[in-house]
């Protein structure tokens, strides 16, 4: 298994780490930008990362602008919508109106937590996605 951790907020990509390193050592980026050249990087050498815990609101590229280039590129290079090869993606927000969490289903997530997070959040996200610590 292989995971990123997208957040500008080395705090909590540092907490969400703890929470996930007993499925792997994940990494972590601090920005949108670096977030997309790492998933075109893992694609690049045929790793690609199984899951992305992704931040709404950051510098360079918001969440969202990061979520829609990985779609993007996915359906162009993958068989997007068969489930083959896709990341799955879990926003990560402050941000709890009901309009910005269906909005970020709308654009591709298949998960939404609310912070501030808990490790019974991450690990329900986790064991829904079939993972098991």
């Amino acid at each position: 298994m292989k995971i990123l951790i997208v957040d500008d907020d080395l705090a909590n990509c540092q907490l969400i780490k703890h929470l996930l390193v007993s499925f792997c050592e994940p990494d972590i980026v601090t920005n949108g930008e670096k977030a997309v050249n790492a998933f075109l990087d893992a694609h690049k050498h045929k790793t690609p990362y199984d899951v992305i815990f992704l931040d709404i609101m950051m510098p360079e590229k918001d969440g969202h602008q990061v979520l829609q280039e990985i779609r993007d590129w996915e359906s162009k290079n993958l068989n997007y919508g068969e489930g083959e090869g896709e990341s799955k993606i879990v926003m990560v927000s402050a941000l709890d109106s009901k309009d910005h969490i269906l909005s970020s289903f709308k654009e591709g997530c298949e998960y939404f937590l609310v912070k501030p997070i808990s490790k019974s959040k991450v690990l329900n996200v986790m064991a829904e996605m079939g993972y098991e610590a």
